[in-house]
């Protein structure tokens, strides 16, 4: 086993005397000891949850799950409560993850739904960019110059620094807010205490 590939993952050495247990280095860095059953089974294999290649695609994943699930998400009301649930194999992040790698997706990308009033499945799912997604969720809305901008909140802001490689102007367009107020909020000049 030692030296093969298993998804993300290469077998450094076993983890245990019974070789029912293996050390992986996975291509972002990190390691893990994972299950001779587990490495025989899964299309996709990666350190975890907090694998750096797939942090962003987690949370994309987890997002869609609580829009669906959670009536504490703040967009519960625009999906979940309209009924709209996802596929039943995207309950599960490694399954979600073999879908997203063969279509596309890359580092950035944002999922949407080609009917907005159908559920989150493989053919009524695909990857757009930011710029993309925004123009897309302000079709049919017309922008006064002199409207007041979002009043943001602790989550926004939260959200707006976890991510600090999404360009400004996209996340002003995510959030309708001017560029400024994104870039005094990922260099602590407003919102210091969050």
């Amino acid at each position: 086993m030692e030296g093969k590939r298993f998804g993300n993952l290469t077998v450094v050495k076993a983890a245990d005397t019974t070789n029912t247990r293996w050390l992986c280095a996975c291509d972002c860095g990190n390691s893990r000891i994972v299950h001779t059953d587990t490495l025989l089974s899964s299309d996709l294999l990666i350190c975890g949850v907090h694998c750096t290649m797939y942090r962003r695609l987690y949370y994309t994943w987890n997002t869609m799950r609580l829009r669906c699930n959670s009536h504490n998400n703040r967009d519960y009301h625009k999906v979940g409560a309209l009924g709209i649930k996802y596929h039943p194999d995207w309950d599960y992040f490694d399954k979600f993850a073999v879908w997203a790698k063969a279509t596309g997706y890359v580092k950035g990308m944002c999922l949407i739904r080609l009917d907005e009033h159908a559920d989150f499945t493989p053919d009524n799912c695909k990857w757009v960019t930011w710029s993309e997604m925004v123009s897309r969720t302000n079709k049919g809305r017309v922008h006064k110059p002199h409207t007041k901008s979002r009043k943001l909140t602790a989550d926004d802001v939260r959200f707006i620094r976890r991510w600090p490689n999404d360009p400004d102007v996209e996340m002003a367009a995510r959030f309708r807010v001017c560029v400024n107020t994104i870039r005094n909020i990922r260099n602590y000049k407003t919102w210091k205490g969050i």
